[in-house]
């Protein structure tokens, strides 16, 4: 561990501040990094005393593999599975299925509905075609009648059937 004090000149610009304020936020950081790393290593092996040697031996957890060495990190990082990983894994993915599920289901719900829709909309133009077909068969026989009782109008102008 790096030990001691740095002197530094700030009469002059802030930019040695500013690096001896990022040195120091380095070294910071890098401590609590072996922090992490030893409580990585204590959770992970277990430290055994060898009677016959006088010396500390390591036991990893996960595996009961045993070393003479010290753990440094050159190990799997990845945590063993546990029960308590393993149900929450299992309810994680339960989350992931359901949300599947029902964005399956919300899906085709909308597939449904605009199907609907475009249905309702062609129903719609149909009984406005038909509305405005009457409408205007009923002004033909309107105009048809008027010019029968005041006998002004020439039947000439009357509508031409579509049957001929």
């Amino acid at each position: 561990m790096l030990k001691g004090t740095i002197q530094i000149d700030v009469s002059d610009s802030g930019a040695e501040l500013r690096a001896a304020m990022v040195i120091q936020r380095l070294i910071k950081l890098r401590i609590k990094a072996r922090a992490v790393r030893k409580r990585i290593n204590e959770s992970m092996f277990t430290k055994k005393l060898d009677l016959t040697h006088g010396k500390y031996y390591y036991i990893m957890n996960a595996t009961g593999e045993q070393t003479w060495d010290v753990p440094r990190g050159d190990f799997p990082m990845a945590l063993p599975p546990t029960p308590r990983r393993e149900e929450f894994a299992k309810v994680k993915m339960e989350q992931k299925l359901a949300l599947a599920k029902a964005k399956e289901k919300r899906d085709f719900l909308i597939a449904q509905r605009r199907e609907e829709y475009k249905q309702s909309q062609i129903r719609d133009v149909k009984k406005a075609d038909l509305d405005e077909a009457k409408r205007q068969d009923d002004l033909w026989a309107d105009a048809v009648e008027h010019g029968k009782m005041s006998g002004e109008v020439n039947m000439s102008w009357q509508k031409v059937s579509e049957a001929k």
